[in-house]
């Protein structure tokens, strides 16, 4: 993962495991579950649902959500051991601005400044959906880069 990128350019997303003991991470999904990405606008935006939500969710200020983070149906995680590198996914610089088990239509991000955090328990489950995180157990991760116009 690069610091700096040009517009369109496809930004490779991977996870290291500097520490010296296993963590895991959604194999299949990690853009659902362990990563969040977030811009420098701090627009609270709503999920990007395809058909109007009873109760709508909003995301977290700058937050949104790529197309690689939808249809988050599948978890498969897989441990990290100390010192494993591994790349999840390839971004392609595209905001999800409708989504229905999958990304059905999305926009081209703008450049400007971006953040992915992620976070990775060391104990199995620890990040899945409706799970009780125990005291300790999570690490958070933050890697910002900037996309620069063409």
């Amino acid at each position: 993962m690069k610091d700096e990128y040009r517009l369109g350019e496809p930004v490779e997303i991977g996870i290291r495991n500097g520490s010296d003991g296993d963590y895991y991470y959604q194999s299949t999904y990690p853009g659902c579950f362990n990563l969040k990405f977030f811009d420098g606008s701090n627009v609270i935006r709503p999920y990007p649902n395809a058909e109007p939500a009873r109760t709508q969710i909003y995301l977290l200020p700058g937050q949104f959500v790529v197309p690689e983070g939808t249809h988050c149906d599948l978890i498969a995680e897989q441990p990290l051991e100390p010192g494993q590198s591994v790349a999840l996914f390839t971004w392609g610089q595209h905001i999800c601005i409708k989504d229905r088990w999958g990304c059905m239509e999305s926009l081209p991000v703008e450049s400007g400044e971006y953040l992915v955090q992620g976070e990775f328990s060391n104990v199995k489950g620890g990040i899945s959906p409706g799970s009780a995180r125990e005291p300790g157990s999570v690490t958070t991760i933050k890697w910002s880069f900037t996309i620069q116009p063409n």
